[in-house]
């Protein structure tokens, strides 16, 4: 995706930035939570990092929703629920998908952020994830966490990979699953929500959180800021012990985003 429209603004952004981390699909007009890094531009320079790790909020930028869906969706990248992966593509990423792997796709974007989308597999053919907002282009999209068929939405995303924790016990695979059913299910949507926030969350902070419940901490690009939130791409690029079972669409190495 173009990130010319962030480095247009980058000489202009204050020394105190707002950093909000898009991590979830069809993110529509959230406002920046309390529990959000403020990190001044001192400590860090946000503006160097991938378009997809963060998106940087001031006032002339707002949190509008850029998602795409069905026939209006004309960029090839972007998700289309009309879409539909061929009979064998799919096959690739859905006979192998056990408790506890966790889907990641690129198909998701807000404001040219191509931040994705994360879900956690929960058995062989349902998942729980964070779909966002309420969307009525997405069924099932009521804007709280819930169980889902996995073919709901990843049958129709063009970019899929899976991903399974190197040597996670079947008993602990078990309890991961058990625990996202019991405990992540109805919780309300912030694309911000910090990793460790207890009411609200987006779907890669879902993931972190069901696998922390096993004692297992996944790694996230901003570990060591405050209340640092969790991205898609963090399950990819961040955490090596997470190895590449299936791949569609997607042609770089097994933890690179692009």
């Amino acid at each position: 995706m173009k990130t010319t429209f962030f480095a247009k603004r980058r000489n202009n952004l204050i020394s105190a930035l707002a950093v909000g981390i898009i991590a979830t699909s069809s993110f529509a007009g959230t406002a920046l939570s309390a529990s959000a890094a403020t990190i001044s531009a001192s400590e860090y320079d946000m503006s160097q990092e991938p378009s997809y790790r963060r998106i940087i909020l001031d006032d002339e930028v707002s949190a509008e929703s850029t998602y795409s869906s069905g026939s209006n969706s004309s960029d090839d990248s972007g998700f289309d629920i009309n879409y539909t992966m061929s009979d064998s593509d799919w096959k690739k990423v859905y006979y192998p998908a056990t408790k506890a792997d966790i889907l990641v796709t690129k198909d998701f974007s807000t404001l040219g952020v191509d931040h994705g989308h994360a879900a956690l597999m929960v058995d062989g053919i349902n998942t729980v994830e964070h779909y966002g907002p309420a969307n009525e282009n997405v069924p099932g999209a009521n804007g709280l966490s819930g169980k889902y068929l996995m073919s709901n939405l990843w049958k129709h995303t063009k970019t899929c990979r899976l991903y399974r924790y190197d040597g996670i016990s079947s008993t602990k695979a078990s309890d991961i699953a058990t625990y996202a059913k019991e405990n992540l299910i109805g919780w309300k949507y912030n694309a911000f929500a910090g990793r460790t926030t207890e009411d609200e969350m987006n779907c890669a902070t879902l993931v972190w959180k069901a696998y922390k419940s096993a004692d297992i901490e996944l790694n996230g690009y901003w570990k060591g800021f405050p209340s640092y939130t969790m991205l898609p791409s963090d399950y990819v690029e961040q955490n090596p012990e997470l190895t590449m079972i299936a791949s569609v669409g997607w042609d770089c190495d097994a933890h690179k985003w692009k």
